[in-house]
């Protein structure tokens, strides 16, 4: 399976990152989840140059409608942090996971304690070792 989070920013000056979206395809690249995840905090940064979220993502109690390549797109309601993170739990139990800094998308979800093995694809040296393994 393979992961993407988007995150706002929130705290002071919007440094510190509370995830917004959850995204996960299969292997055949079919969506397995996307998903808005309702802030608990004041989002202070949206990020939207990076993440492509908005204000109008995370409403509570009403669904916020756009329009895209003229075509009506309704925008699912945002879900809880809690039940977000038991969906993802529960999907990448016991699967391998890929995706682009696995780390951060993990540690947004606060998934701190996890096993993983990284390969890195890219020329340069071997990234510094993850914080997050747990021995």
């Amino acid at each position: 399976m393979a992961i993407d989070c988007e995150m706002v920013g929130v705290g002071p000056n919007g440094a510190e990152s509370s995830v917004a979206r959850v995204s996960i395809v299969n292997w055949h690249g079919a969506v397995v989840l996307d998903v808005y995840v309702k802030q608990r905090e004041r989002v202070v940064d949206y990020r939207t140059k990076y993440s492509g979220i908005r204000a109008e993502h995370m409403l509570n109690g009403t669904a916020a409608a756009c329009v895209r390549d003229l075509a009506l797109t309704i925008i699912a309601l945002a879900k809880s942090f809690d039940e977000v993170q038991k969906q993802v739990a529960d999907l990448i139990k016991d699967r391998i996971l890929v995706g682009h800094a696995v780390h951060n998308d993990l540690k947004v979800l606060l998934f701190l304690l996890f096993r993983h093995r990284s390969l890195t694809l890219s020329p340069g040296p071997p990234p510094l070792p993850s914080p997050f393994i747990a021995a």
